[in-house]
């Protein structure tokens, strides 16, 4: 299923045959500096990733998960879809990263992050930006949410310069799994403003 659409990308649910084109983008030490550990993800561990983006997809969260985070209730009440989601280059067809939404309890509160993750051969060419355009406007306008941030390790300018394309601004430091952290937010005032400025997308 096709989530959203930019000029260049397309944004689709992930399938089990994305396997390998996920697995060599969480294997490059680069493209994973600044992800979760640090660390290269083991193929086992890309297999546990692409099962979980497939449930989400199929609204298949137990309920215990729904009382922890009740983001997700809006999801299934609107008829939309809350997850990673597969970024595609509609030039090629090739899978080139992933970018959508996730739930995080942050120093006490519950946020929805817009996350993103790009193959390294396609840094610097702005689909980052589009891709995460595309995803902050699926989560406020089919999901409703008035808030959405960017949780980014220090050290990963890459990341902070997309947030701040995006309409976010830093709004203080934390610790995730004894990582330095920042955390980027924008409300929905600062994404009109910016959406008014830049215009990368149009949703399926």
């Amino acid at each position: 299923m096709v989530i959203a659409e930019t000029a260049r990308i397309t944004l689709r649910q992930f399938t089990m045959d994305d396997l390998d084109a996920v697995a060599a983008i969480k294997a490059d030490p680069e493209v994973m500096r600044y992800i979760g550990t640090g660390q290269p993800a083991k193929r086992d561990e890309v297999v546990a990733m692409l099962s979980r983006w497939m449930e989400n997809a199929r609204y298949g969260w137990s309920e215990e998960t729904l009382k922890c985070v009740p983001q997700l209730y809006r999801a299934v009440e609107r008829q939309a879809h809350f997850s990673a989601w597969a970024m595609i280059l509609k030039s090629t067809g090739e899978l080139v990263g992933r970018c959508g939404l996730s739930a995080w309890n942050l120093d006490g509160a519950l946020e929805v992050e817009v996350g993103y993750v790009l193959a390294r051969r396609f840094w610097g060419q702005g689909l980052a930006t589009e891709a995460a355009t595309a995803v902050r406007d699926y989560g406020m306008d089919r999901l409703g949410f008035d808030r959405l941030i960017a949780l980014i390790q220090t050290g990963n300018i890459g990341s902070q310069n997309v947030a701040k394309k995006i309409g976010m601004r830093y709004e203080k430091d934390t610790k995730v799994g004894g990582k330095d952290c920042m955390i980027f937010s924008m409300t929905r005032a600062g994404r009109d403003q910016a959406a008014s400025e830049t215009d990368y997308t149009r949703s399926i």
